[in-house]
């Protein structure tokens, strides 16, 4: 019977584990179709509304391509200085993550998530800082545009015959605790367009022309709306399984079915990592911290 009980020790390296995770940060998306739905926009409102309510909230990068509402946001919040690099003969504007990490806000903003870092920073990738940040205990609010999701790309290319570079991994999205979908009709949006809220005229005309065709931001839309409920419709049939089913039905349940339709792992590893998560929660609340599992209604319901 002996050889059956759960290393202590591995226990404890494990409760240690989601412990670090609960101090995490906590990520805010802001996420729409395309450039100029109001993503930033946005973003810079909500942290005004956070300022208001005392709250330590500081500007690490934002991109306001020159809009003047955007611009006008930006009035009273603490800014960091970004870090300049010289690359190739010009001079860069990136956002400071050491500067980031030593003041420690509790919120912070960093725009265009699928950016790139110039070379010699510390991460090819501004997601790669975020999730430094968020590892940091800092709260991360940022943007993203569909087509830089990593599993659409190959999509976003087929409807608009641009391939798009600069992508996040899915991974990287769906650790977001918050998303907010920043929405605008394709109308409206070409209608920004022509009036220069979004690019200078020139680069406006070369948009629509290409782009930002409307069909293309019709399609484009679709996708961030499904991708947003798609979302939703995970975390709100997760709770209703626990709810239903009870915590030891619906957790294995829910990790089985996110690991096969949405991660399209193997049958193998989904049933293996099931099991492991399954034996993890068993061992940690009914033989490390005495606390059964609570029954769903079914069980109940049924006797």
């Amino acid at each position: 019977m002996s050889s059956e009980r759960p290393d202590p020790e591995t226990l404890l390296t494990r409760a240690k584990e989601e412990e670090a995770r609960k101090r995490q940060g906590r990520l805010k998306l802001f996420f729409g179709a395309a450039a100029g739905v109001g993503k930033t926009y946005a973003m810079l409102e909500a942290a005004r509304e956070l300022k208001a309510d005392g709250i330590d909230v500081v500007v690490g990068s934002v991109e306001t391509h020159g809009r003047a509402e955007t611009e006008a946001l930006l009035e009273g919040l603490e800014i960091l200085p970004p870090r300049i690099v010289a690359y190739r003969g010009t001079v860069l504007k990136e956002f400071d993550l050491d500067a980031a990490l030593a003041r420690h806000p509790a919120v912070i903003l960093v725009d265009e998530l699928a950016h790139s870092n110039a070379e010699g920073s510390r991460h090819a990738k501004r997601w790669q800082d975020i999730l430094e940040l968020l590892d940091a205990g800092i709260n991360v609010y940022t943007a993203l545009n569909v087509q830089h999701l990593e599993s659409l790309n190959d999509l976003v290319a087929k409807i608009t015959e641009i391939v798009v570079r600069e992508t996040v991994p899915d991974s990287v999205v769906e650790r977001a605790d918050e998303i907010e979908l920043v929405d605008l009709p394709p109308d409206d949006l070409i209608q920004r367009l022509q009036e220069g809220k979004v690019y200078v005229p020139q680069q406006a005309q070369e948009a629509i022309r290409n782009f930002f065709r409307k069909g293309n931001l019709i399609a484009l839309r679709e996708l961030a709306l499904r991708r947003t409920v798609l979302a939703i419709s995970w975390i709100l049939g997760f709770f209703a399984a626990i709810v239903l089913a009870g915590f030891p039905i619906a957790v294995p349940l829910f990790v089985f079915l996110y690991l096969r339709i949405q991660g399209k792992e193997s049958w193998v590893f989904s049933v293996i990592f099931t099991f492991a998560v399954w034996a993890f929660f068993y061992a940690l609340f009914d033989r490390l911290l005495h606390l059964p599992f609570p029954a769903g209604w079914m069980r109940t319901w049924l006797g």
